[in-house]
């Protein structure tokens, strides 16, 4: 009998605790969200905050007007019909200007999908703490998500033609496929800008052909340099050159020479790797930059053969006085002109010489970086010359 009562007790006690469990009481339905895929964060007027939300436009809706929310931009791809609608509120925060935009849409905004957030020139300029702060804080936002500053306004970007992707996330993302070395997540910049040299480097987005409030086509135009906190300079495709290859960021690079007869020789990158060293000599500061860098003719629009040892080498070395002036040329600008270290030396010395670090550097970095010395080393090897078409007859020409 007291066997029974025990089961029937674990019986009761087993329905009392599942009397509570009501199943998927926190759910949410997709046909109850916004489905952010884009964020866009500009500074106007009294220091406020303009906060410009991309969503997914419900499936069928060919008006652009987000499933009812009223007052929406909708966007078409090729096909023709909206595939995004965008919406923009104002606060004094991000926080703020995103709660404020929730009082005027219908469905629940959800951040769990969006895949890039864009800032402003203007609010870049002024202090990067307070969108990093939110995209850190807000749980749903994703710290893989990318981080570009745009010329003008954020929120022009999102207004901009979609072509044949379906946001401006891929928009964006698919640019990103042909510059990968620019990227750069939520976490990398927050990982940047707490470390010690404060600084980094963001996608910088320019517009072709824009007016205020108008949408334009743009592009990826090399990077934005950022230093404690603040965007301070914008270094265009050419002059970012520099400082990806020491990153060893270039997955492929074409260098078109000129030559001292008529015609071009363009060279492709195969291959590359550039090492940093620091070195401390003679109290003094130095990093040896080692690149090795593999290189194929692209093309030969000159009436000289690359098939002779003797042009082969001249090509080896106008390629490596090449790499090594921009390289040369970025790094000047960066350490004497902007007096900022996103390529982390200062760690570089740290890690190496930490006893040294803490009695000659230590507090004393805006100084001393200034007068570190580089040392190059570029060496050029042209793996291949490729074809050449003479007298009817096409000749490979491998180097020798």
């Amino acid at each position: 009998m007291s066997c029974r009562m025990r089961k029937l007790g674990v019986i009761l006690l087993i329905c009392a605790t599942t009397v509570g469990i009501t199943g998927c009481w926190d759910r949410k339905e997709i046909s109850d969200l916004a489905i952010v895929l884009a964020i866009g964060i500009d500074v106007i007027e009294n220091d406020q905050v303009e906060v410009t939300l991309q969503f997914f436009a419900p499936l069928g809706n060919k008006s652009g007007s987000g499933g009812g929310e009223s007052g929406g931009q909708g966007q078409k791809s090729q096909g023709g019909s909206s595939t995004t609608i965008n919406r923009s509120g104002v606060g004094v925060t991000v926080s703020d200007a995103i709660h404020n935009l929730q009082k005027k849409v219908p469905r629940n905004i959800f951040l769990g999908h969006n895949e890039v957030y864009i800032l402003g020139e203007k609010l870049a300029s002024k202090d990067l703490r307070e969108p990093l702060d939110y995209m850190l804080r807000e749980t749903a936002s994703r710290e893989r998500a990318d981080v570009f500053i745009c010329e003008g306004r954020a929120k022009n970007v999102l207004k901009a033609p979609l072509y044949s992707e379906a946001s401006i996330a891929q928009v964006l993302r698919a640019k990103m496929a042909n510059n990968p070395g620019m990227s750069k997540s939520v976490k990398e910049l927050a990982d940047d800008l707490l470390g010690d040299s404060g600084s980094t480097t963001l996608p910088y987005i320019k517009f072709a052909n824009v007016k205020e409030d108008k949408p334009g086509t743009f592009n990826l135009d090399g990077l934005a340099i950022v230093k404690d906190n603040h965007f301070i300079a914008h270094f265009n495709e050419q002059q970012a050159m520099g400082l990806l290859w020491i990153r060893n960021k270039y997955r492929t690079m074409n260098i078109t020479l000129p030559t001292g007869q008529e015609g071009y020789i363009t060279l492709q990158m195969m291959k590359s790797r550039t090492r940093l060293k620091p070195a401390f000599r003679d109290e003094k500061w130095t990093v040896n930059i080692d690149s090795r860098v593999q290189l194929v003719v692209d093309q030969n629009t000159t009436s000289e053969s690359a098939t002779s040892i003797r042009y082969v080498q001249e090509l080896e070395l106008r390629a490596s006085n090449h790499i090594q002036s921009e390289i040369k040329k970025t790094l000047e600008v960066l350490q004497h002109q902007y007096k900022v270290d996103v390529l982390d030396i200062h760690g570089m010395f740290y890690k190496s010489y930490p006893n040294l670090w803490r009695q000659k550097i230590r507090g004393k970095w805006e100084t001393v970086y200034p007068n570190v010395n580089f040392d190059y080393k570029v060496r050029v090897d042209l793996v291949n010359a490729g074809m050449e078409h003479r007298g009817g007859k096409t000749k490979g020409m491998n180097k020798p």
